[in-house]
């Protein structure tokens, strides 16, 4: 089932709200607005306190490098996500970004 969920980055910070996204989840894409940084981060967690960025398989941090559109998200990373997710911006942005979540819930 494909669930389509919403984060917002306010102006002037650059972490967004989480969202909870189910016991087995996976983003599987994101949209992305207009935005002030050129790239962003995911983070997870599984008590939403405590969140930390995600990793590709080699061990670097995972970056999407995009100022708008859709980003399909590599298996390896979709997979890896506990039941919190955000969106953090390498610096703050001008003003609320709303960004679009679609996960795979199975």
């Amino acid at each position: 089932m494909l669930l389509d969920s919403e984060v917002i980055i306010p102006s002037g910070q650059t972490v967004s709200n989480s969202v909870f996204t189910g016991r087995i989840p996976k983003v599987v894409a994101i949209e992305l607005p207009t935005l002030t940084s050129n790239k962003v981060h995911i983070q997870v967690s599984t008590d939403n306190v405590v969140f930390d960025d995600i990793f590709d398989l080699t061990g670097t941090l995972y970056e999407i490098k995009s100022t708008s559109g859709w980003n399909y998200l590599p298996a390896e990373v979709s997979s890896a996500m506990p039941s919190f997710v955000r969106i953090r911006s390498a610096i703050p942005e001008a003003e609320n970004r709303t960004i679009r979540l679609f996960l795979n819930r199975l």
